[in-house]
């Protein structure tokens, strides 16, 4: 990673991001800005490369396999791949599976020829053409199909994402073994500013932060023991993976405590965090807030089914297959039902969210009109959702069953 050279004049953004241990960054030379954890400005790193190569190294390195998430990524495989191949895979047996989800560009034809040239220690590595079965059936795929039996940990990645360090996946891997109570590691999403960029672009990268860098799984990269999602599927056409697979981990699989969620499943660290590029335009990020939001509210209808069917002896991975035997579609008919009953579906603790943990006074009237603007626009997202969930499908494909199948 090049020398950070801290942003000086970072006001309310460097403040309003201290409790997430996030500041304003330049990287070396790249074009753009970053909220990065505050632990690189302070030099603090997971762990020393001399510790690392010394806990993972030996007769018993573990066998990693990545799973590298792609769909119509042709102008961005090529190059994740070469900085898949740049990363210290030190004491790692490691594998790569490159997994083309419903891909009609030359995605897999070019990740195929880069693969080609990777770093030889990486054995086993493939390109898999799949058809569009959606990412929650990818991630079934490969958890259950793909990935070698041996595999001790998995590595969830998406194509178009940065890695901060060299050893991004080998420090995911060594979280693991330092928490053993974990069943995952994670890495925190940093938004890539570019100031540059358009009005809404800058608004929403200097927003306030939303996400728990302290418990929740980002699906853009993270790490999880094979033993632990080997034990579920996915619902057929869950619109998105990684909210869903975080209260399978931290429910133990919804065997626990209701309300009382084991947060230790879940191992982060301040120094591991990766880079993504924000939708830069309005439109673009009313349809991805509106999908997240849609997502978010057909969760929480599968965790109230779970918590009513899991019984002792039993647990969420079972009850789902017994779903899945009676009717694969059984996802689709859950929401319709609910649908039919309520009015509102979209969870309405999002409509505050910008609110919450404002941080000092000072620092709060001066990011007040930011959030405001942001607010309205969570409001229209989720009016936005709400009709996505409640509309049969039609032509324009702006249904919720475009997500179940």
């Amino acid at each position: 990673m090049s020398e950070i050279a801290l942003w000086q004049k970072v006001g309310a953004s460097r403040t309003g991001c201290a409790r997430l241990g996030l500041t304003l960054a330049r990287v070396g030379s790249r074009a753009g800005w970053y909220l990065v954890p505050s632990a690189v400005e302070r030099g603090s790193i997971l762990m020393s490369d001399a510790n690392g190569r010394e806990a993972l190294s030996g007769p018993n390195a573990p066998r990693v396999t990545i799973g590298m998430f792609a769909h119509n990524e042709e102008r961005k495989i090529a190059s994740m791949i070469a900085r898949l191949a740049q990363q210290d895979f030190t004491g790692l047996n490691v594998d790569v599976v490159i997994l083309g989800n419903g891909c009609v560009d030359r995605t897999v034809e070019i990740a195929r020829q880069a693969l080609a040239g990777i770093d030889p220690r990486l054995v086993g590595s493939s390109v898999v053409d799949l058809p569009s079965i959606g990412k929650s059936g990818t991630w079934n795929q490969f958890v259950h199909e793909l990935s070698p039996k041996e595999s001790e940990v998995l590595i969830f990645l998406d194509s178009d994402i940065e890695f901060a360090r060299d050893r991004s996946i080998l420090d995911l891997v060594q979280l693991l073994r330092d928490r053993p109570h974990a069943h995952c590691s994670v890495s925190a999403p940093i938004k890539r500013v570019d100031l540059e960029g358009g009005l809404f672009a800058r608004l929403a990268a200097r927003g306030p932060a939303t996400y728990d860098a302290g418990s929740s799984i980002c699906g853009q990269l993270w790490a999880a023991r094979s033993e632990a999602v080997r034990r579920f599927r996915l619902p057929l056409g869950l619109p998105v993976e990684d909210g869903f697979c975080r209260a399978m981990m931290v429910t133990n699989l919804f065997t626990g405590v209701r309300d009382s969620d084991d947060l230790g499943r879940v191992a982060a660290d301040p120094g591991i965090f990766h880079y993504f590029e924000p939708e830069p335009t309005l439109r673009g990020w009313y349809r991805h807030e509106r999908r997240l939001l849609a997502a978010s509210a057909v969760n929480l209808l599968i965790y109230d089914l779970l918590w009513s069917r899991v019984v002792p002896g039993t647990d969420a991975g079972q009850v789902m297959r017994s779903f899945e035997a009676e009717s694969p579609r059984w996802l689709r008919d859950l929401v319709r039902s609910r649908v039919e009953s309520k009015l509102w579906m979209v969870p309405t603790e999002y409509l505050t969210r910008r609110f919450r943990h404002v941080g000092p006074v000072r620092v709060s009237l001066r990011s007040t009109p930011k959030r405001l603007v942001m607010s309205v626009l969570d409001w229209i997202a989720a009016i936005g959702a709400n009709r996505m969930l409640r509309r049969p499908p039609g032509p324009k494909g702006d249904s919720w069953m475009q997500f179940l199948g």
